[in-house]
């Protein structure tokens, strides 16, 4: 599919989705989506939104390590470097064992 037709498909299966913690991991697979075409600022939104809801101890499906390391990757695109460090920290000492630059680079490789 081309990636507006997808990124329709993500938001109609959000829209579809009766419980939130599944809406949540469908966001942060929409968001690694967006990541992959350098779609960075709706990729940090989205990010932001995970985040804040496992901040909020709400129940979520998603990896909250994953969702910190990728908005890491992110914040070093968009240039908020202080921001990047602090989240890739996060991310490894969430999940020591995590092998995250082998997992992100293949999401941001050029071709």
């Amino acid at each position: 599919l081309p990636y507006k037709d997808m990124l329709a498909e993500f938001d109609k299966a959000i829209a579809s989705e009766k419980e939130q913690p599944v809406k949540y991991f469908l966001r942060s697979e929409k968001a690694a989506y967006q990541i992959k075409n350098k779609d960075y600022i709706p990729a940090y939104k989205e990010l932001n939104t995970l985040i804040k809801a496992y901040e909020k101890d709400e129940k979520v499906f998603f990896s909250p390590a994953d969702v910190y390391y990728n908005r890491g990757i992110v914040r070093t695109v968009l240039g908020d470097f202080k921001g990047a460090k602090f989240d890739k920290e996060m991310a490894h000492r969430m999940c020591p064992d995590c092998q995250f630059d082998k997992e992100i680079t293949k999401l941001i490789r050029k071709p």
